[in-house]
């Protein structure tokens, strides 16, 4: 678990493509055929969708590949402020790999990040 803050404060380019709100109700099925649910998170969760393009002339992807080597992928937790009500949450990447494209001088990057319950 980190303190650390995601996007680092270099980034200017990051534009926020979805948040998605969830939650995980296990739902399992009896012979009888009634259903049970059992709730496996005690708040809702959210799943945020960024696109962030990095300036290669100012080693914008530098920083952050070394966030997410610095986080191993998915296995830290980290900072992130909602874009869209303010609120500071923990959140992780949503995988182990990260994928961009490659124009002139910008990498642009997709990544998804999940809200996590800390115990």
């Amino acid at each position: 678990m980190s303190n650390q803050r995601f996007p680092p404060s270099t980034f200017d380019a990051v534009r926020l493509e979805s948040r998605v709100a969830f939650f995980e109700t296990l739902v399992q099925s009896g012979d009888s055929g009634a259903e049970y649910r059992i709730r496996r998170r005690t708040d809702g969760g959210y799943r945020y969708r960024l696109t962030i393009q990095c300036r290669m002339w100012l080693d914008e992807h530098t920083d952050l590949f070394g966030f997410f080597a610095a986080h191993g992928g998915a296995h830290e937790s980290f900072l992130f402020t909602d874009p869209m009500d303010g609120t500071e949450r923990r959140v992780r990447f949503d995988q182990d790999d990260i994928e961009g494209s490659f124009e002139p001088g910008v990498y642009t990057v997709s990544v998804e990040l999940v809200t996590v319950v800390v115990p």
